[in-house]
């Protein structure tokens, strides 16, 4: 997960991030196909970094985590 302050996003690697050439390594069929699944339950997230912003309820963030957890232990059954 990289990101600063409101903004964010997850990276599929087994190394950090730190710069472009590290994002350009991540496993980006498995970035898609979890997009792909947060859409399908209900979530719009770009393929680029998320934003958090004060409209967004705790209850957005508590079922927004909810999702993503239950599709990061899932996905490898999606791909």
């Amino acid at each position: 997960m990289a990101g600063e302050g409101p903004l964010f996003h997850p990276y599929f690697t087994d190394s950090p991030i730190r710069n472009n050439a590290d994002v350009s390594q991540c496993d980006w069929q498995i970035s898609e196909r979890m997009h792909d699944l947060l859409f399908e339950n209900g979530v719009y997230k770009p393929s680029v970094k998320a934003y958090l912003s004060t409209t967004h309820f705790e209850e957005h963030v508590d079922e927004f985590t909810s999702i993503l957890v239950w599709i990061l232990k899932n996905l490898s059954k999606y791909n």
